[in-house]
């Protein structure tokens, strides 16, 4: 799987229903089926403001816009009403109209936020009466105004700003530390009201110093500042400097965009903002995500669904009385349902609009609903934001990040999940992308101190132990890996888990180490006295193995792993329990004699699988709570169990092996799937091969065989690797007898034990390397059946392969399953490749042949190696224990199932209480359709799909459940649904990809996501969140993923995916 991101939003929300989508944070514009980057380019926009105008970016740098252009930056489209700076001189601070008592002012000193070189430096002299005066400005008596200026500490760190009238009888002083951009202390003089001061960061250390108040009767004012020794304190600094740009001083009761001044006042006009020519559906939904207005006791419009007239719109606006309404007007009459603001929150704020529902949500807060709406202003095609065009209302003063309207009434769920600021799926598993999420958070605790120092006492040594510090660089890079010197065989160092154990609990140790002159250790996880426990050798060569596992006493429930990670260090992981109330870490040299080696790392944790290691002092274990994390152990307690190596391809089609219990994901997913056999001796296709023709000197790998060589020469080439297989060149080359067959067979007639009636089947890696399949009439794989005597009975074909062998560029799995049909006398059979031809003519073709295998089963799992004996991959075993989940919840699954319709049940994603009685599950029925299973006390109820999956590509499954309701549905289709009577009792324990009840009702696939959401879904969620679309564009919103399946992009549209 490839993922594209191009949102960081947390809506767990799509615009793929979206008439309009405006998301300004990440610059994605969408207007019906158009999509651009440029929202100047959206059709039918129209923007008016008759100035120009600056707005603000995340990192407070100031940005210029020409007139009627819309001031958009990544911190959204602002808007704001007309305001008139009448401030004079605004940036011009030595100018002769600015008073300086004390004070010099350098111009073009440094550069301002807007980016230009324009800061001025202010100095204050030794005289003690510093102050920088501002010409006088004429206002309104009784009037709120609001005076603002960027500041830049110098060397001082606190300043006073001042807010005064020109005759000093009516004042606010402020305080403001530029250091730490801490407002200080406020003082009045006179009677002012209504006063208000705030510091605001900007850009390089600037600093928006603010006061807004009433100066009484007074009808002049002015600004000034000066530096101050303390928070509260008027006397001035000798010396003191500051940076100063951009005085403001209008009408209102807060401050807005900086607008400049030379020689007179400046007017920016209101922005207007709007969209033309939208569709007007019966029923739609509006989402807003805007910042707070910044604005006291006035009503704001937030945006106007309109016809053009008053008569019919929707309207969203903010009122001084502390609500948000959202109206809706026909023929002049009006339904109006409202929500509360929400104090100083910024507001993410949906609401839907439908004959006889209006529901209004603000950050996940369900707000007033509204059931008499007789009919939605089904005229209204044009969308204002932040005005209100038919009226001369104030804008809204706010930066928007996005405004979506969507063609459908959407649910009071989904509402939440658009307006709740989360996302609101508690567990996530995403293996795809290597991201997994607990929205509760997991605590992990490493129960030993000094995790990396051996050298510290906390770490007991015997057998002549000694540590030297920080002697190699640690897989992190630092030089803090310590050198182990052991005296003698089994030296040993250890250390009991802090703050008491469980008893009988599953517990895991871990380990880096790196191997010197010794290259094999033993841990021991039990008793002090190693006589309850388990223990395990790691072998630190060759990408590293386990063995020797061993339980001791009362211990149990054994499982070694070991990650193989660069410059030669490795992971060794022991996951086990015992019947006792201490555990003990116990870490040993195996191997004989004396000699050095490596430790970094050393954890150890209640739990079933190794977790991201944690650092500890010397002096206390730590916990962490995790709550994301690229380790799946870091979010629950997670265990994993296949007792071998196993293959899983990625999305390349390369095969990875991993160690034994080590899950096996990739960018494909994580593979699943149950227990199967090899019964191909010798699978490794290089064994006992030897380059040359053979029968004169070469000869195939051992126990492959060549059956009716029909006069034809094979001849061994050599070995490679590709796709992270290990091949065997064979050139077959001469001219076809009169048999006209050729059977490459990979074992003897007597390996195999068979019996009538059994499925097998046989696959096997090919590619044509060299020369051509020309008079070659087929290639396919053969299945014979023989007698115990080894008589031929009757043989098993496939389909042809010619042409996929003919346009293959790497090597190719070519598959065969089928049901043994010769009678009660078979008893054996032989997997083969078979050519055919033509007798006479000639043919020279080299392929490459890896991994062949044959296996009990309706169809073929992934590769299982073989050498001397047929090999075993016992099943993955993955699942969470201890996990409480509510009893309404959504189950969402992306997978791709390798085989569909097959004897078992295909689960994807279970919740259980350990047993079969209490359960409720997701997956696939024997007849591939979607299935969703609840479980109370063993009475079972079962909801179906009609739809069904398809093997070898995505398929989306969401399930709802509910104590009495359970509805499933896949790739969008039709829901299924079932009501029980009551819900499964006390489950804990979440598999994947399967269930610890069953050894038969395995995926037998990837599991790409799983994913749980702390509510059940609407129908409606169900369906929209599991579609499939066409998807070539670049857009991929949050949780949903760019898939290469058949050399073709697919998107999956939901989250639920």
């Amino acid at each position: 799987m490839r993922r594209r991101r191009s949102f960081s939003s947390s809506v767990s929300s799509l615009y793929s229903d979206a008439t309009l989508a405006l998301d300004f944070e990440n610059s994605f514009y969408k207007k019906d089926s158009f999509t651009t980057a440029n929202f100047g380019l959206l059709p039918s926009l129209a923007v008016s403001r008759a100035g120009g105008g600056y707005a603000e970016d995340t990192s407070g740098n100031l940005v210029w816009f020409p007139s009627n252009v819309a001031r958009v930056t990544n911190r959204g489209l602002l808007i704001e009403e007309a305001r008139t700076n009448l401030q004079t001189r605004s940036q011009e601070f030595d100018h002769v109209s600015w008073v300086k008592t004390d004070v010099t002012v350098t111009p073009n000193n440094v550069t301002a936020p807007d980016g230009s070189l324009t800061g001025a430096l202010a100095t204050e002299g030794s005289a003690g009466t510093a102050l920088l005066f501002s010409p006088t400005i004429t206002i309104t008596s009784s009037t709120q105004y609001t005076e603002s200026v960027y500041v830049k500490r110098g060397n001082t760190d606190w300043i006073r700003l001042r807010m005064f009238s020109n005759d000093g009888v009516n004042g606010v002083n402020a305080w403001f530390n530029l250091s730490t951009g801490v407002a200080g202390t406020v003082t009045t003089t006179g009677s002012p009201t209504n006063y208000a001061y705030t510091i605001t960061p900007s850009a390089n250390g600037w600093y928006r110093l603010t006061i807004s108040c009433i100066l009484s009767t007074s009808t002049t004012a002015n600004i000034s500042l000066a530096c101050a020794p303390a928070n509260g304190n008027a006397t001035r600094v000798a010396g003191a400097t500051y940076y100063v740009w951009g005085a403001q001083y209008e009408q209102g009761t807060s401050a807005t965009s900086y607008i400049p001044t030379t020689s007179a006042s400046v007017t920016r006009p209101r922005d207007d903002v709007w969209v033309t020519n939208l569709p007007a559906p019966p029923e739609c939904t509006f989402l807003y995500e805007y910042e707070k207005p910044n604005v006291v006791g006035d009503n704001r419009a937030v945006a106007t669904l309109w016809d053009g007239t008053s008569n019919n719109r929707f309207r969203t606006t903010e009122f001084s009385t502390g609500t948000i309404e959202a109206a809706a007007f026909v023929s002049g009459i009006g339904s109006i349902t409202n929500v509360a603001q929400q104090g100083t929150a910024n507001r993410r704020l949906a609401f839907r609009g439908k004959l006889n529902d209006m529901r209004i949500y603000l950050n996940g807060i369900q707000g007033g609903q509204n059931t008499a709406v007789g009919t939605v202003p089904a005229t209204a095609n044009t969308l204002t934001i932040g005005t209100n065009l038919l009226e001369a209302s104030p804008g809204i003063n706010s930066y928007f990040k996005k405004v979506v309207m969507y063609s459908r009434a959407y649910s009071d769920a989904e509402l939440y999940v658009l307006t709740a600021g989360i996302d609101t799926s508690s567990f996530s598993l995403d293996f795809a992308n290597g991201v997994y999420k607990n929205a509760s958070g997991y605590i992990r605790t490493n129960g030993l101190k000094a995790s990396d120092d051996f050298t510290a006492a906390a770490w007991a040594k015997s057998g002549g132990v000694v540590f030297t510090a920080d002697q190699a660089l640690a897989p992190d890079g630092t030089l803090t890996a310590d050198l182990y010197t052991g005296a003698n065989n089994y030296a040993y160092f250890n250390q009991a888990f802090s703050g008491g154990s469980v008893s009988g609990a599953p517990y895991t140790a871990s380990i880096y180490v790196k191997a010197g002159s010794i290259a094999q250790i033993n841990i021991f996880v039990g008793d002090i006295t190693s006589t309850n426990g388990i223990q395990s050798n790691f072998f630190l060569t060759g990408g590293g193995s386990t063995g020797n596992l061993t339980t001791v006493g009362t211990g149990g429930n054994a499982r070694p792993s070991i990650e193989a990670l660069p410059n030669g260090w490795y992971r060794c992981s022991l996951t086990g329990s015992y019947t006792g109330t201490v555990v003990y870490m116990t870490v040993s040299n195996s191997s004989a004699g004396a000699g050095t080696m490596y430790f970094w790392r050393a954890q150890l944790e209640q739990g079933g699988y190794p977790s991201t290691a944690i650092a500890t002092p010397a002096t206390a274990p730590v916990s962490v709570t995790t709550y994301t994390s690229t380790n799946p152990a870091d979010v629950g307690n997670m265990a994993f169990t296949r007792a071998s190596t196993g293959y899983a391809e990625d999305t390349q089609g390369n095969l990875i092996q991993f160690a034994t219990n080590v899950p096996r994901i990739t960018n494909k997913g994580v593979l699943i799937e149950e227990s199967r056999t090899n019964s191909i001796i010798n699978s490794t296709a290089t064994t006992g091969a030897v380059a040359g023709v053979v029968g004169a000197g070469g000869s195939l790998p051992t126990r492959w065989i060549i059956y009716n060589p029909s006069s034809l020469t094979t001849t061994v080439v050599g070995t490679g690797s590709a796709k992270g297989l290990t091949y065997i060149a064979v050139r077959v080359s001469g001219t076809w007898g009169a048999t006209a067959q050729y059977n490459l067979t990979f074992g003897n007639t007597t390996d195999v034990i068979a019996s009538n009636g059994e499925v097998w089947s046989q696959s096997v890696y090919a590619r044509v390397s060299a020369g051509s399949l020309n008079n070659i009439n087929t290639v396919k794989l053969e299945l014979p059946s023989y007698t115990s005597g080894g008589a031929y009975i009757t043989s098993l074909l496939s389909s042809d392969f010619k042409s996929s062998l003919n346009s293959a560029s790497n090597i190719i799995r070519l598959t065969q399953s089928g049901t043994l049909t010769g009678g009660v006398t078979v008893a054996r059979i032989a997997p083969q490749i078979q050519l055919t031809g033509t007798n006479g003519n000639s043919i020279d073709v080299t392929f490459r042949i890896a991994a062949p295998q044959l296996e009990l089963g309706s169809f073929p799992t992934s590769y299982i190696t073989t050498s001397a004996a047929v090999g075993t991959r016992p099943a993955d075993v993955f699942y969470y224990s201890g996990l409480s989940l509510p009893s309404s919840v959504t189950f969402g699954v992306s997978a791709i199932y390798n085989a569909v319709a097959t004897t078992n049940n295909q689960l994807a994603l279970e919740y259980n209480d350990g047993n079969s009685n209490n359960r409720i599950s997701l997956g696939l029925s024997t007849s591939a359709v979607g299935l969703a299973t609840s479980v109370t006390g063993g009475t079972i109820s079962t909801a179906s799909t009609t739809e069904t999956a398809a093997a070898r590509t995505t398929t989306i499954l969401a399930a709802k459940f509910t104590p009495t309701s359970v509805g499933v549905v896949i790739n969008g289709g039709i829901i299924g649904t079932i009501s029980p009577a009551a819900g499964p009792i006390s489950p804990s324990v979440l598999n994947i990809g399967g269930t610890t009840w069953s050894s038969a009702r395995f995926v037998n696939g990837y599991v790409q996501k799983a994913t749980i959401y702390f509510y059940a879904a609407s129908d409606n969620e169900l369906t929209h969140r599991t579609r499939i679309i066409a998807a070539y564009n670049l857009l991929l919103e949050s949780n949903s993923y760019l898939l290469q399946e058949n050399n073709g992009l697919t998107k999956l549209e939901g989250y639920f995916a």
